[in-house]
């Protein structure tokens, strides 16, 4: 029921020069497989076509390989591969890096969604405006220890000013 997506998607969210379909059913070999371990082929490239068409992903189709993407789209095919399965929380660690202001607004939409089906999101991230704006409670962490929760409600976000005073 938990899914990562690491900062590093090249080197440690995907392999680049695997299918897209082959990527987002990566972790998911208790779904696709039989009891006899033979993969359901035909539903990998189902669940592909689905999440290429949900997430918005930019790709020729569920054969080709994400090294073809850009950034903004193998980063989505990186959430795609937790999005189909299951999940009750999700940790992002710097989910926007690298990607481009429409690929970080489609990302910060799907991030939203996600927490309006009850998913909980652990977000890591160097951004203080993507921490205020998609956080309901931002930890600070000094030396591997929470110094600090500040609330960060919808109706009240906690300024820039406030979060870098506590940091340090």
């Amino acid at each position: 029921g938990v899914g990562y997506i690491p900062a590093e998607r090249l080197t440690e969210g995907m392999i680049a020069e695997q299918p897209l379909a082959w990527n987002i059913t990566l972790p998911s070999g208790d779904i696709f497989s039989n009891a006899l371990g033979i993969w359901r082929h035909a539903e990998e490239i189902d669940v592909a076509r689905e999440m290429i068409s949900e997430l918005k992903i930019k790709a020729g189709g569920p054969h080709v390989t994400c090294d073809s993407l850009s950034g903004g789209n193998q980063q989505k095919v990186v959430l795609a591969r937790w999005l189909a399965r299951d999940i009750k929380v999700l940790i992002l660690d710097n989910p926007t890096r690298g990607v481009d202001a429409g690929a970080k607004e489609e990302i910060y939409s799907m991030i939203r969604d996600l927490t309006d089906t009850g998913v909980a999101i652990v977000l890591i991230t160097d951004e203080l405006l993507e921490l205020i704006g998609l956080s309901n409670r931002i930890a600070i962490m000094r030396h591997g220890q929470i110094t600090e929760i500040i609330p960060s409600p919808a109706h009240q976000k906690p300024t820039e000013q406030l979060l870098v005073a506590a940091m340090l």
